[in-house]
């Protein structure tokens, strides 16, 4: 099922660092992986201090939005789950999402055998505003 291991690492953080505020952003192209993604977050009584924001979007599609406009938000920590299969140019997809990547920002890319592939997710995590709690990944 679709964001389970993102959950996983929510959690980890949420643990890790009780009370911090967590932003996450979701780009993921297939609907089906959405809506199964979507309804495990809905099952989870415990993501208090999570947002969620959704992109159905594929990378290259949120890599010319963001360009397109002008979007020069950094992010703490961008996971790419299973998602490089997905994508034609993959050292020009890693490079994009470095650059988003905040000062200490870490980039996790994760991709098992052919025999596990599916489609993945790709979900970042903004930096906090100055006004608001340290997020999670910030602490790492």
């Amino acid at each position: 099922m679709q964001g389970e291991q993102d959950l996983k690492m929510i959690r980890i953080l949420q643990a890790a660092h009780p009370g911090v505020l967590i932003n996450n952003k979701i780009v993921e192209p297939n609907p089906q992986h959405v809506a199964a993604y979507k309804e495990l977050v809905n099952q989870a009584p415990d993501l208090q201090g999570v947002s969620f924001i959704w992109h159905q979007l594929t990378c290259s599609e949120y890599e010319q939005q963001v360009k397109e406009k002008c979007i020069n938000k950094k992010f703490d920590f961008i996971h790419m789950i299973q998602m490089l299969y997905c994508v034609e140019d993959i050292p020009n997809t890693i490079k994009f999402f470095h650059s988003c990547l905040g000062h200490q920002g870490k980039l996790l890319i994760i991709i098992l055998s052919a025999c596990g592939r599916s489609t993945g997710t790709a979900c970042l995590q903004p930096t906090a505003a100055t006004t608001s709690p340290p997020m999670a990944s910030q602490l790492f």
